[in-house]
């Protein structure tokens, strides 16, 4: 049986093991689910206070299968593929919101693929370091600072909102998406600026709407043809 190790370092303040992996070993205990990584043991060095968490081995993340896809191959991942990681990714996303808890931290290096055995071709969300369990009514989140890498962060955390929601999770997932099919971040940016994010959107929009108005042409010179008749 592989294994993969975590190791946490003691924490800045020394007065023990991190919050951060503290927090990790809290929910990882509660979730199972095949589309969660496993958390399979946790081990204290008590010489240096570091803590070891060992994790189901997996042999592949989405980070290195898009830069394989992108450098190697030069062509893209077969949609079907696309189709079978978002499928088991929404799956997995849907049981931690299901069980109120919001990761924050979606991105391609993060959503790990089983590679041998029975498991072969099974996604797994990971690393839970900045995932925080929310309540009803939603309490501010705000204090427990930057969240979300940077290309995957959706515009309302741009914009300093205090509450926030899984809807974080799902902007995540969506550029994880376009990325899959793209080979490329659809926002890859270097500041936080929603005007950032808006361009890419301004010409999405504009193709729309080129369609759109070309479509309505069309269907209006086909009602005029039958008026005529």
């Amino acid at each position: 049986m592989k294994i993969a190790i975590k190791k946490f370092k003691q924490s800045k303040e020394g007065d023990g093991v991190s919050p951060t992996a503290i927090r990790e070993i809290m929910l990882l205990r509660e979730c199972i689910h095949e589309n969660i990584v496993k958390l399979v043991n946790v081990h204290i060095n008590h010489g240096d206070m570091s803590l070891y968490l060992a994790f189901d081995y997996a042999e592949h993340d989405l980070y290195e299968i898009i830069r394989h896809h992108r450098e190697k191959l030069s062509f893209p991942i077969n949609q079907y593929t696309v189709k079978s990681l978002l499928w088991q990714i929404l799956n997995g996303l849907n049981y931690l919101h299901s069980n109120w808890i919001i990761h924050r931290d979606l991105k391609p290096s993060n959503i790990l693929v089983m590679g041998e055995g029975d498991e072969q071709g099974v996604v797994k969300i990971g690393d839970f370091g900045l995932a925080r369990i929310y309540q009803a009514p939603l309490k501010p989140l705000c204090d427990n600072g930057v969240v979300v890498t940077i290309w995957y962060r959706a515009p309302e955390l741009l914009l300093g909102v205090k509450h926030y929601t899984t809807a974080v999770d799902m902007w995540a997932v969506g550029c994880i998406f376009a990325e899959l099919l793209t080979l490329k971040p659809l926002f890859q940016v270097r500041t936080c600026s929603i005007l950032r994010i808006h361009s890419p959107l301004i010409s999405i929009r504009k193709n729309l709407w080129n369609f759109e108005f070309g479509a309505r042409n069309c269907q209006f010179a086909v009602n005029s043809c039958f008026r005529r008749i």
